[in-house]
């Protein structure tokens, strides 16, 4: 660095955690619930038959000329199928903060 002046190390965070991974699901075993109905959310799912034709409809027509409604229809369809999946995941989790702040 010009002028004499020189450049700190960023400062890291400190990994001394104050109980263990364990011991802490241990003492928050409504988790290991969570944890579960997450698990068992189908995150893989079929595609409609009806979004599957227009999509295949669209393509055999023009593909150049409709991949503008192609990439619509099949962000839409996405949107349709997994609208749960984030109710499901992010289901009003108590805070798992190991590292609490002063």
């Amino acid at each position: 660095v010009q002028g004499g002046r020189y450049r700190q190390p960023p400062t890291r965070p400190s990994l001394n955690y104050p109980k263990r991974f364990v011991q802490f699901m241990e003492e928050h075993a409504n988790l290991r619930t969570v944890v579960e109905e997450g698990r068992q959310a189908p995150v893989e799912r079929d595609i409609p038959a009806d979004a599957l034709a227009n999509l295949e409809a669209l393509a055999a027509k023009d593909f150049k000329g409709s991949l503008g409604q192609i990439i619509h229809d099949i962000y839409q369809t996405a949107h349709g199928l997994f609208r749960d999946l984030h109710q499901v995941i992010t289901r009003s989790a108590p805070s798992t903060d190991l590292h609490p702040r002063p």
